[in-house]
């Protein structure tokens, strides 16, 4: 309800060109010294199967900006490139060919050129996927990962280890899993099947919480928590954490979080926009 309320105040950029008369035209804000990640020029393609006929192009050209402080939702319907464009920032995947153009860049660290490739730094990008995963190990593992929660270190190491992953379950509600297990963060389990798909997924937000990167990408990784705490939880981790949530969902929803919402799968010529949004 609150997203269907906002008002919107500019479309910065569309499958029909951008107002600016450029794809430079669709960034967020051309030259912000507070940019996480730029991406130009993108065509989201999907892999190419061996024996397949070739993949058709989702979106064409998608440019946009990650900020600070700035969330962005990015929605569309089922295979409309929101996953793919995912593993495309995580550098999953290489860039398309067929746009020798595109770019992706973390100006503060890391990029993923033509070749693509190459991940980000954790320290800056990290993600949320639907299904978390969950390593072989002890609890403690599971909101450190991929560090490790090391038993035998130096007891105010440790215990500095402690506070911080508690920290981190108590923000995602969660915390009660440290007391309910005999030997607290030292036991092992087979995880998957001892947590709740709802816990499942606060533990995905907890390991972001945990490590506090500049952003995190996360992919409807809160469809198993009621809705009632899913504003808490995105909350948090921008105003508590300050991590910068961008969002990739079918539903658009947190209108008063996020700030901009680049839409994917239009029946247009490019296949996207991005909007801007006020309250």
């Amino acid at each position: 309800a609150a997203f269907a309320a906002a008002s919107l105040r500019a479309t910065v950029a569309s499958a029909s060109g951008a107002p600016a008369g450029s794809a430079a035209g669709a960034a967020t804000a051309a030259g912000a010294t507070n940019a996480i990640l730029e991406v130009r020029s993108l065509d989201l393609v999907a892999p190419v199967i061996a024996g397949a006929p070739p993949r058709p192009t989702l979106a064409r050209g998608v440019t946009f900006e990650l900020r600070d402080d700035w969330p962005l939702l990015v929605t569309g319907p089922n295979a409309s490139g929101k996953s793919l464009l995912g593993c495309y920032l995580l550098g999953l995947l290489p860039l398309p060919r067929r746009a020798p153009g595109a770019r992706i860049a973390f100006p503060r660290g890391g990029g993923v050129g033509a070749g693509g490739g190459a991940r980000p730094p954790l320290a800056t990008l990290m993600a949320a996927p639907q299904r978390a995963y969950l390593p072989r190990g002890t609890l403690g593992n599971q909101v450190c990962y991929p560090e490790e929660y090391a038993q035998e270190q130096p007891e105010s190491a440790r215990w500095a280890q402690e506070e911080k992953m508690l920290s981190a379950l108590q923000a995602m509600g969660i915390e009660y899993l440290v007391s309910r297990e005999a030997k607290g963060w030292s036991a092992r389990r087979r995880w998957e099947a001892v947590l709740s798909g709802g816990e499942q997924q606060r533990m995905g937000l907890a390991r972001i919480a945990y490590h506090r990167p500049r952003a995190a990408l996360l992919d409807d990784c809160t469809s198993m928590v009621a809705a009632a705490a899913e504003e808490g939880l995105y909350w948090g981790l921008l105003k508590d954490f300050g991590v910068t949530p961008m969002t990739l969902t079918q539903r658009p929803f947190l209108g008063d979080l996020h700030h901009e919402e680049l839409r994917l799968g239009l029946p247009a010529p490019l296949g996207w926009q991005l909007v801007r949004w006020s309250a």
